[in-house]
Parts: structure tokens; C-alpha cells; sequence
């Protein structure tokens, strides 16, 4: 762990955390300096990484695949997604296409339609949560997305899960090694690692000729 504060003062000066752009919109604090020199991570909800935490910008550059999990043995494991523009009227925002390990074949391909919301404190430019069905609604938020290959969002109320997507290839040779330190900086070692979609969502599930897809609208959420 030690190694890996040690690298926290690098990576926010890869990433620029501590600049102040319009976007922001927040008063960055005096000991701003002082806090970038330090060994210790900012929390996952510290304002100052809001630029790297919108749900919906961190979608749209492809779909993603599940390759970091915090928990081993999940009934209903997210295990592939990607956002597409409104064809189904679902919400005015747009929909995810979601593939699960639900037991269920009703659930195990799915379109959910959805509306990012911001996080307090945050500038509403910036939308770091969204409610995404595992069986029922859970609130899920963006813990840090590099907008290009990866995405790891924080679902507390199922479990505390935590989960690393990635565009495209599974290993770290071909996608942003910063998002599987970050993984671990908040996360911790993971519980499980898939290599490939296969792991999290066998073949015979995807041979399955009877799997039809469910329509679920994201209308009447309880928001808490």
C-alpha cells in the first residue's frame, strides 16, 4: 500500500486534478497544494475529482466489459454494457444495453433506459450517478472514468461492490494502466478477474436461443 501512495502525487499530476478550469465551478481550497504533494489519496467523493466522474461521458465511447469485481460470487453480475440513443422511449435521456448473469433469462439481456444525476457539491456539468437494476434499482456512482477506456463505479447499496469496466480488450496492455491502479487505490485487490466476457457470462447463456429482451423504464425510482 505504501508503493501505492507513493504513486498518488504522480497521477495527480498526470491528471491535473488540482487545476482550476470554468468547468469546476468549485473554490478550490487553500491547502489545494499541500494535499497534491501528499502520499494520501483523495476519497472517492472528494469534489475535486468530479471532472473524472460523469456516468454518461463515461459510456459513450464504446461498450465495456466487466474485468474487476469486489465481490466473488454475485447472482446478478452486470457483465457487459453500452449506451445508446433513445429508440425505445424508455427515458428523454437515452438507454443501456446490459448483459447480467441473472439466473433469470428474462434479465440476463436487457435494455434499461436512465437519467445521470449530480452529485452534491458538485457542478452540474458533471453527472456522477445513475440507478441501474440488479434485481432491483441500486444507485450507482462514478468513482473515476478516463473517458476513453474505462469506467469504476461504486454501488454501496449492493453489497459496497465495486467494478472496473474497460473498452475493448480485457488486459492492461491495451487500456489505460492508470484505471486499474486507480481500481486499487479506492478499491482494494479485487475479489475476481474476468479475462474475457466468457468467464462472467458463459456460452452456453449466450447460445441460449430463448433470450428475449426486457424493457425496464426508470421511472419510478425512489431516489434517496
Amino acid at each position: 500500500m505504501s508503493l501505492l501512495f507513493g504513486l498518488w502525487p504522480l497521477l495527480m499530476s498526470c491528471l491535473g486534478v488540482f487545476a482550476v478550469t470554468p468547468a469546476a465551478g468549485e473554490n478550490i481550497s487553500k491547502d489545494s497544494t499541500a494535499r497534491h504533494n501528499s502520499p494520501m489519496p483523495l476519497g472517492e467523493r472528494s469534489v475535486e475529482l468530479q471532472k473524472y466522474q460523469d456516468f454518461k461521458r463515461g459510456l459513450l465511447y464504446g461498450s465495456l466489459v466487466l474485468v474487476y469485481s469486489s465481490l466473488k460470487n454475485d447472482s446478478f453480475r452486470i457483465v457487459h454494457d453500452d449506451v445508446q440513443n433513445q429508440t425505445q422511449n424508455l427515458t428523454t435521456e437515452g438507454q443501456i444495453n446490459l448483459l447480467t448473469s441473472s439466473r433469470n433469462s428474462s434479465y440476463r439481456e436487457m435494455v434499461q433506459g436512465f437519467d445521470a444525476e449530480t452529485a452534491r457539491r458538485h457542478n452540474k456539468t458533471y453527472r456522477a450517478i445513475a440507478w441501474l437494476f440488479r434485481g432491483q434499482y441500486y444507485k450507482s456512482r462514478v468513482i473515476f472514468t478516463d473517458y476513453k477506456h474505462c469506467i469504476i463505479l461504486r454501488t454501496r447499496g449492493y453489497n459496497n461492490l465495486c467494478e472496473l469496466f474497460t473498452a475493448g480488450r480485457h488486459d492492461s496492455d491495451r487500456v489505460n494502466s492508470w484505471c486499474f491502479f486507480i481500481y486499487t487505490v479506492f478499491c482494494g485487490k479485487p475479489a475476481v478477474t474476468f479475462n474475457n466476457l466468457y468467464e462472467c457470462w458463459p456460452k452456453e447463456v449466450e447460445k441460449h436461443t430463448s433470450i428475449r429482451k426486457t424493457s425496464i423504464r426508470n421511472t419510478s425510482i425512489r431516489k434517496t
